[in-house]
């Protein structure tokens, strides 16, 4: 998608992690998982791909020493700028293929945004080269299939909403294939987009009936067999030697 269409999408992208019961408990699911996965210290040098308007710039860059985030859109760079005002964290307007960096990263990160690049393999390559050896790679990504495809809505489509998203089979064997070692993989958000108030669901849930039918999600999530039933799911791997 271009950056335009990105642009637009900036005055309203936070919608689907806040306001509704189901939208915070996909935030704080996946920004769990994220925690768990990526394990922020304070010596870490990291690359963010896809920051949006910077909520996961935030949660990570306070943990770190360090911390360049990257997108496509330049209204999303100047919101996520003023979302995470931190000294140590510096904003690039690019898409991920054509990013060139003469620093290699020990940690590089990206939250539901490497669905949106056009060759999911070119983009594990430029996360390989970026990498120092035996950095981590963390990826949080839509799953295929899930029952959200039954909800794409055909304005999306009219808008040029596109995905290209990669099954977690396909993903961890691309991962293997250039190299990447220790292979991790858990589910994130499990629930049916059926709740009012969410990202574009069948309202057939109301609000006040949300957390009792969520809550099983918080304990499903812990399960890693349980990848299959996920709306997101998240890899950590390692970058072998070069």
């Amino acid at each position: 998608m271009t950056s335009k269409y990105w642009d637009k999408e900036s005055d309203f992208y936070d919608r689907q992690w806040k306001g509704s019961p189901s939208s915070e408990f996909d935030y704080l699911c996946t920004k769990n998982l994220l925690l768990h996965m990526l394990k922020p210290s304070v010596s870490d040098s990291m690359l963010e791909i896809g920051c949006g308007l910077g909520m996961w710039t935030c949660n990570i860059g306070n943990k770190c020493r360090k911390i360049t985030a990257i997108d496509i859109s330049k209204d999303m760079i100047r919101k996520a700028k003023k979302n995470a005002n931190m000294k140590n964290a510096k904003f690039i307007v690019s898409d991920f293929i054509s990013f060139k960096s003469r620093e290699k990263f020990n940690k590089i990160f990206a939250v539901r945004s490497f669905e949106y690049l056009g060759d999911i393999e070119d983009g594990l390559r430029g996360v390989k080269k970026m990498l120092l050896p035996g950095g981590k790679f963390v990826i949080i990504t839509k799953s295929m299939p899930c029952a959200w495809d039954l909800v794409y809505h055909e304005k999306w489509k009219r808008s040029g909403f596109k995905q290209n998203k990669i099954s977690f089979i396909k993903l961890r064997k691309l991962l293997h294939y250039l190299g990447f070692i220790n292979i991790e993989m858990y589910p994130v958000i499990i629930r049916l987009p059926i709740f009012r108030g969410g990202n574009a669901e069948i309202p057939l849930v109301p609000n006040s009936l949300a957390k009792y039918i969520l809550a099983p999600g918080h304990v499903l999530n812990k399960f890693r067999q349980a990848v299959i039933f996920s709306e997101s799911y998240g890899i950590c791997a390692t970058a072998g030697e070069p």
